[in-house]
């Protein structure tokens, strides 16, 4: 019989800011026991009259929350922009601490933005340069032999079109979102990236296929058997002899 011990090793960290990141951001890398430290806070003010009646009434506070990150996280770059690739201070504002990151399994779809569809989107290409583009609509079919539109617009909605790095499994993004504050976005790739959430890239895609295949069947399956019912019934009608 196995024993299995819970410890900090069995921990899985997401931050999420509502309005802002409402699905999560999983923070990777973390310290071994301080990695998370809440410093103490009053939430409760109680006093006792001459009756000895008590009195007790809740306090809303902000409780300050530590987070400790190994020297090697793949985090880091979600509060701290030091390590930027240089370049882009001429094309947009440097963002604000807490960066948003996203992981794509391959550059074929779109990632959204929740930035202004008005406003220039600065990203890196392949080799790590940066270039800004305003975006443009999009069309509703692509045509094979027209230019690539790296930054677009559907239904007022803001999607970049990932370009896989040369030399590292990242790509950055800089945007000012509808509340006109600057952000940043790290968009990761699974196919470059061994420590992907999604693990296997091939088997994650015929996971994938084998359940799309599996939802379409049993509508296939229904539309046969009530098409040779159909069929049955008006052949038996035909043959029914008549009055």
């Amino acid at each position: 019989m196995s024993v299995r011990l819970i410890s900090s090793t069995d921990s899985k960290l997401t931050l999420t800011i509502p309005l802002l990141f409402p699905t999560g951001q999983n923070i990777e890398g973390y310290a071994v026991e301080d990695f998370v430290m809440l410093e103490p806070v009053k939430i409760a003010e109680t006093m006792i009259g001459i009756d000895a009646k008590m009195s007790a009434g809740q306090l809303p506070v902000i409780t300050p929350m530590t987070i400790t990150l190994m020297a090697s996280s793949k985090s880091r770059i979600l509060f701290d922009q030091s390590e930027l690739p240089p370049g882009y201070q001429d094309l947009c504002a440097a963002p604000v601490s807490f960066a948003a990151r996203a992981q794509v399994v391959d550059d074929r779809a779109f990632v959204p933005l929740d930035a202004k569809p008005q406003t220039p989107v600065c990203f890196t290409r392949p080799d790590r340069s940066w270039v800004s583009a305003i975006p443009q609509e999009l069309p509703e079919t692509l045509e094979p032999d027209a230019p690539p539109i790296d930054v677009g617009l559907a239904d007022g909605a803001v999607r970049l079109r990932p370009q896989a790095p040369e030399s590292d499994f990242r790509q950055y993004v800089l945007y000012e979102d509808l509340r006109g504050t600057p952000r940043l976005m790290v968009v990761d790739f699974c196919e470059l990236d061994p420590s992907c959430e999604v693990g296997d890239v091939r088997r994650w895609r015929n996971e994938r296929t084998v359940e799309a295949l599996r939802v379409a069947a049993i509508p296939a399956v229904l539309l046969f058997l009530g098409g040779w019912s159909l069929a049955l019934v008006l052949k038996r009608w035909n043959q029914a002899p008549g009055p």
